[in-house]
């Protein structure tokens, strides 16, 4: 129902925004507003505390999902030593990339790919085996196919990530 929610309000959202503008709409329909508009100055404004506030949350949710991917304990020379990096890496590509459309289309067709494709077929491949080490679940010809088809579908999303990503950088960089 959440989700249903938000797909029908981010709709009706882009239509409005572009019954507004037209095809002079930017990639980031605020930024379509004037300058001078205190209604688009004051949602700018809750923007950014909304990107202030929820960015901690993720970031620390990133460093604890790597934590555990990569199978490292968390220490707190680590979680600097990583702080550092990823905070680097994020804000020399937020000083080089003046697109914000830019970084949400990458974002789209990266992440797109991976929770559609590649994260639902990883999470039954693993479940799978761990269940079978654990011996609640005997191995068979259907769930070999499905291993066989989960792993094609991983491949696909990882193929479907990188034209995403070429396309997304050419139509940007290249039109």
């Amino acid at each position: 129902l959440g989700y249903g929610a938000t797909a029908v309000v981010s709709v009706v959202v882009a239509c409005l925004g572009f019954l507004t503008f037209g095809g002079g709409c930017t990639d980031v329909i605020i930024n379509s507003y004037a300058a001078a508009d205190r209604g688009a100055a004051a949602c700018r404004a809750l923007l950014l505390v909304s990107l202030m506030g929820s960015f901690p949350l993720i970031f620390w949710g990133m460093r604890a999902s790597y934590y555990q991917v990569a199978r490292k304990e968390a220490t707190p020379r680590l979680n600097r030593r990583f702080d550092r990096l990823f905070l680097g890496i994020l804000t020399v590509t937020a000083i080089a990339v003046k697109q914000a459309g830019f970084v949400i289309a990458l974002n789209g067709a990266l992440l797109g790919s991976a929770l559609i494709y590649i994260v639902p077929c990883l999470m039954h491949l693993g479940l799978t085996k761990q269940r079978l080490n654990e011996g609640s679940l005997i191995r068979s010809k259907l769930m070999t196919v499905q291993g066989m088809f989960n792993r094609c579908l991983v491949g696909l999303g990882g193929v479907l990530s990188v034209v995403g990503a070429v396309v997304t950088i050419l139509t940007y960089f290249f039109p």
